[in-house]
């Protein structure tokens, strides 16, 4: 899996917005959902014996968010719809624990690993990358507080970190 680049992402931002002051959001209508990925990932959920749901708004989001889960853990998988970028997190109900996904954690599990290999020709974005301010005009966030999380997968401005 690629390790995420700042400069290919902001430079990605910038085309697909065309402008940071006054960004276009026609990508969002024009976009098509990744469906061979989404094919695989709902076969490979449905192999191990995860569900999978669909929580794509539209409203405030530039990615197709889902759901992944079984028992008590749950994951949070959002793909922008900027480029081929990844945010995974997963989240433990039991003890209330988020551990974001990235390449470099080496304390992941095997239905994790698999899930990584499936999404091995997107991005997985980290913390640093993901926390990282671009001054992006969005509709909720404000400029100044404006991160690549926000201009990557979605103008919410709480970051499920």
């Amino acid at each position: 899996m690629k390790k995420p680049d700042i400069d290919e992402i902001m430079q990605n931002i910038k085309a697909k917005y065309g402008s940071l002051e006054e960004p276009r959001f026609d990508f969002v209508l024009s976009e098509r959902n990744r469906g061979n990925v989404i094919f695989q990932l709902q076969a490979f959920c449905s192999e191990n014996g995860y569900s999978i749901q669909n929580l794509s708004y539209g409203d405030d989001e530039m990615c197709f968010s889902y759901w992944i889960t079984l028992g008590n853990i749950r994951y949070i998988l959002e793909l922008s719809m900027i480029g081929p970028y990844v945010f995974l997190i997963k989240h433990d109900e039991k003890e209330n624990k988020f551990t974001l996904i990235t390449t470099s954690l080496d304390a992941i599990n095997e239905f994790e690993k698999k899930l990584v290999e499936l999404l091995k020709d997107l991005v997985l974005m980290d913390k640093e990358i993901l926390l990282a301010p671009v001054k992006l005009k969005l509709f909720v966030t404000a400029p100044e507080r404006t991160m690549i999380y926000h201009a990557l997968f979605s103008d919410n401005d709480i970051i499920p970190l």
